[in-house]
């Protein structure tokens, strides 16, 4: 049997469109969700040249003094530039992104639009982790103001960031994995979207 997160239920809607999610406890008088989301394109962004700008598992921060692991040297990283070293050309560094498309289909505007989580999901569709929200940007404009006037779609670009390699993430040997977005919206209670597999970037040659 799948588990149940505690904090929240989700009712689908669609296998790639809204979903409404539905609060426990402590919800108030919350109206239902008027938030459409289409996902659009997404990826786990490329980390081969910065390790160490991917997501990492929380650890206790005693953990490798006290198994007698060797101290990671805080310095420079497989792909970092060292002085006087020609870096030249691309480096394997981008962030993960997911772009999709966001719809206000009720009658007033919606205000304090925000992305509150990205959880990446394993082959049970269980959360395996919450992946940490960089940045949100509307594709039409700079920023985002977290506003949207009824009728109106929006494209967004959320820069997250995403595991090193899936599959020590996940554990079960896979490189691709879906993400569910979880959107936040004033007076309304939360929306989410559940995206195809996605995949890391390729290496490039530099």
């Amino acid at each position: 049997m799948k588990k149940i997160s505690l904090l929240f239920v989700l009712v689908l809607l669609s296998a790639c469109g809204a979903t409404e999610i539905e609060e426990p406890e402590g919800g108030g008088n919350q109206a239902d969700s008027t938030v459409g989301l289409t996902f659009v394109s997404g990826h786990f962004g490329s980390y081969w040249d910065c390790p160490g700008d991917a997501y990492q598992p929380q650890q206790p921060a005693d953990a490798g003094a006290r198994e007698g692991a060797p101290q990671e040297d805080p310095g420079l990283v497989a792909g970092d530039c060292a002085e006087g070293q020609d870096c030249s050309g691309f480096l394997n560094c981008e962030s993960a992104q997911v772009t999709l498309q966001i719809q206000n289909s009720g009658d007033a505007r919606i205000r304090g639009i925000h992305v509150r989580e990205i959880q990446i999901l394993n082959g049970e569709g269980e959360v395996a982790a919450s992946l940490p929200v960089l940045s949100v940007d509307d594709m039409d404009m700079e920023g985002f103001d977290g506003q949207l006037d009824p009728g109106v779609t929006s494209t967004l670009r959320i820069e997250f960031q995403g595991p090193h390699q899936v599959r020590d993430l996940l554990g079960d040997g896979t490189d691709r994995a879906p993400v569910r977005i979880i959107i936040e919206v004033e007076e309304q209670k939360p929306a989410g979207l559940e995206t195809p597999e996605l995949e890391a970037l390729g290496q490039i040659a530099t």
